[in-house]
């Protein structure tokens, strides 16, 4: 997860499916475990295979 500055915001960890896909969670919580400010975010997902790789990013936005 990123600010819309590029400084890395908290890295996810993500959770395989039992149909084969990937869960990727946020809490909203920065590195330090406390909440991020309330904004838009960036989260990039990189895909790696022996082939070839791939990336796709999306926005979140952030609001309490």
């Amino acid at each position: 997860m990123y600010a819309l500055d590029g400084r890395l915001v908290r890295e996810l960890e993500g959770e395989r499916q039992p149909d084969g896909l990937w869960l990727f969670t946020w809490s909203g919580q920065g590195q330090g475990e406390t909440l991020v400010p309330p904004g838009v975010y960036v989260c990039r997902i990189d895909v790696e295979a022996q082939a070839s790789s791939d990336a796709i990013a999306q926005t979140i936005s952030v609001a309490y």
